[in-house]
Protein backbone atom coordinates (compact mmCIF):
# COMPACT_ATOMS: atom_id res chain seq x y z
CA UNK A 1 0.00 0.00 0.00
CA UNK A 2 2.61 2.79 1.15
CA UNK A 3 6.21 2.78 -0.78
CA UNK A 4 9.38 2.28 -0.21
CA UNK A 5 10.27 5.52 1.83
CA UNK A 6 8.00 3.67 4.43
CA UNK A 7 9.49 0.64 4.75
CA UNK A 8 12.92 2.08 4.76
CA UNK A 9 12.00 4.26 7.61
CA UNK A 10 10.14 1.06 9.12
CA UNK A 11 13.74 -0.74 8.97
CA UNK A 12 15.73 2.30 9.85
CA UNK A 13 13.47 2.58 13.41
CA UNK A 14 14.17 -1.27 14.09
CA UNK A 15 18.04 -0.94 13.63
CA UNK A 16 18.07 1.87 16.48
CA UNK A 17 15.92 0.06 18.70
CA UNK A 18 18.21 -2.94 18.26
CA UNK A 19 21.02 -0.47 18.55
CA UNK A 20 19.42 0.54 22.00
CA UNK A 21 18.50 -2.57 23.21
CA UNK A 22 22.68 -3.47 23.20
CA UNK A 23 23.92 -0.70 24.62
CA UNK A 24 21.48 -1.01 27.70
CA UNK A 25 22.76 -4.79 27.60
CA UNK A 26 26.66 -3.61 27.76
CA UNK A 27 25.37 -1.53 31.00
CA UNK A 28 23.94 -4.43 32.47
CA UNK A 29 26.35 -6.32 31.78
CA UNK A 30 29.46 -4.41 33.37
CA UNK A 31 27.50 -2.82 36.37
CA UNK A 32 27.66 -6.10 38.31
CA UNK A 33 31.54 -5.62 37.92
CA UNK A 34 31.65 -2.13 39.55
CA UNK A 35 32.23 -1.19 43.03
CA UNK A 36 29.09 0.26 43.47
CA UNK A 37 26.76 0.47 46.74
CA UNK A 38 23.69 -1.42 46.47
CA UNK A 39 21.47 1.66 46.01
CA UNK A 40 23.28 2.86 42.81
CA UNK A 41 23.46 -0.62 41.81
CA UNK A 42 20.04 -1.13 41.55
CA UNK A 43 19.00 2.27 40.45
CA UNK A 44 21.25 1.83 36.91
CA UNK A 45 20.00 -1.68 36.80
CA UNK A 46 16.26 -0.84 37.17
CA UNK A 47 16.27 2.36 34.79
CA UNK A 48 18.17 -0.04 32.05
CA UNK A 49 15.63 -3.05 32.66
CA UNK A 50 12.48 -0.68 32.29
CA UNK A 51 14.15 0.77 28.82
CA UNK A 52 14.69 -2.41 27.39
CA UNK A 53 11.41 -3.86 27.89
CA UNK A 54 10.09 -0.53 26.62
CA UNK A 55 12.01 -1.29 23.71
CA UNK A 56 10.12 -4.80 23.58
CA UNK A 57 6.60 -2.44 23.61
CA UNK A 58 7.97 -0.12 20.81
CA UNK A 59 8.61 -3.23 18.89
CA UNK A 60 5.14 -4.13 19.14
CA UNK A 61 3.76 -0.75 18.66
CA UNK A 62 5.72 -0.85 15.24
CA UNK A 63 4.36 -3.93 14.19
CA UNK A 64 0.83 -3.25 14.67
CA UNK A 65 1.77 -0.14 12.94
CA UNK A 66 3.42 -1.77 9.83
CA UNK A 67 -0.05 -4.37 9.66
CA UNK A 68 -1.73 -0.83 9.43
CA UNK A 69 0.52 0.23 6.96
CA UNK A 70 0.11 -2.89 4.86
CA UNK A 71 3.61 -3.99 5.07
CA UNK A 72 2.93 -7.49 5.96
CA UNK A 73 -0.22 -8.56 3.21
CA UNK A 74 0.57 -12.19 3.77
CA UNK A 75 0.61 -12.40 7.75
CA UNK A 76 -1.61 -12.15 10.20
CA UNK A 77 -1.52 -9.16 11.81
CA UNK A 78 0.46 -8.70 15.39
CA UNK A 79 -2.57 -7.47 17.10
CA UNK A 80 -5.63 -7.97 15.07
CA UNK A 81 -7.95 -6.52 18.03
CA UNK A 82 -6.30 -2.73 17.47
CA UNK A 83 -9.36 -0.39 17.44
CA UNK A 84 -7.68 2.52 15.84
CA UNK A 85 -6.59 1.70 12.04
CA UNK A 86 -4.47 4.61 12.01
CA UNK A 87 -0.66 3.84 12.13
CA UNK A 88 -0.05 7.20 13.56
CA UNK A 89 -1.43 6.03 16.80
CA UNK A 90 1.10 3.68 17.31
CA UNK A 91 4.07 5.84 16.19
CA UNK A 92 2.86 8.14 19.01
CA UNK A 93 2.86 5.56 21.40
CA UNK A 94 6.22 4.54 20.92
CA UNK A 95 7.82 7.68 20.86
CA UNK A 96 6.00 8.47 24.13
CA UNK A 97 7.42 5.62 25.81
CA UNK A 98 10.87 6.35 24.26
CA UNK A 99 10.83 9.94 25.27
CA UNK A 100 9.81 8.49 29.28
CA UNK A 101 12.57 6.69 29.45
CA UNK A 102 15.11 8.86 27.54
CA UNK A 103 13.98 11.22 30.30
CA UNK A 104 14.75 8.41 32.98
CA UNK A 105 18.08 7.76 32.10
CA UNK A 106 18.68 11.51 31.46
CA UNK A 107 18.10 11.95 35.04
CA UNK A 108 20.72 8.54 36.15
CA UNK A 109 23.64 10.45 34.48
CA UNK A 110 22.84 13.45 36.01
CA UNK A 111 22.80 11.57 39.46
CA UNK A 112 26.11 9.58 38.35
CA UNK A 113 27.44 12.66 37.74
CA UNK A 114 27.19 14.33 40.80
CA UNK A 115 28.32 10.70 42.78
CA UNK A 116 31.36 11.02 40.79
CA UNK A 117 31.93 14.54 41.56
CA UNK A 118 31.60 13.65 44.88
CA UNK A 119 33.59 10.25 44.72
CA UNK A 120 35.04 9.68 41.39
CA UNK A 121 37.09 6.96 42.35
CA UNK A 122 33.77 4.99 43.24
CA UNK A 123 31.77 5.88 41.03
CA UNK A 124 33.51 7.45 37.77
CA UNK A 125 34.26 4.51 36.03
CA UNK A 126 29.76 3.89 36.11
CA UNK A 127 29.31 7.66 35.50
CA UNK A 128 31.87 7.06 32.19
CA UNK A 129 30.10 3.98 31.10
CA UNK A 130 26.80 5.16 31.36
CA UNK A 131 27.81 8.40 29.84
CA UNK A 132 29.22 6.88 26.93
CA UNK A 133 26.92 4.63 26.69
CA UNK A 134 23.48 6.72 26.86
CA UNK A 135 25.35 9.18 24.20
CA UNK A 136 24.62 6.55 21.89
CA UNK A 137 21.69 5.73 23.07
CA UNK A 138 20.04 9.08 22.79
CA UNK A 139 21.46 9.43 19.19
CA UNK A 140 19.43 5.90 18.07
CA UNK A 141 16.57 7.97 19.73
CA UNK A 142 17.36 10.83 18.01
CA UNK A 143 17.53 8.55 14.67
CA UNK A 144 14.11 7.40 15.51
CA UNK A 145 12.89 10.23 16.03
CA UNK A 146 13.55 11.46 12.49
CA UNK A 147 12.15 8.33 10.97
CA UNK A 148 8.89 8.78 12.51
CA UNK A 149 8.43 12.02 11.44
CA UNK A 150 9.40 10.93 8.03
CA UNK A 151 6.52 8.24 8.13
CA UNK A 152 3.98 10.88 9.22
CA UNK A 153 4.87 12.87 6.27
CA UNK A 154 4.49 9.88 4.18
CA UNK A 155 1.15 9.40 5.92
CA UNK A 156 0.38 12.80 5.76
CA UNK A 157 0.78 13.22 2.11
CA UNK A 158 -1.21 9.91 1.10
CA UNK A 159 -3.96 11.50 2.95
Amino acid sequence: MYDDKISKAVSNVYQDLDKIEGHLRFILDKVPSLDLDEETSSKIKSVCNNFYWTINDCKKELRTAEDKLGLHPNEAPLDPGSVNPDPRVNIGMLESFLSEDINNLKELVTTLHVLADEELLRFGTADILVTESAAHIINSYNNIREETKKIRMILDQTS
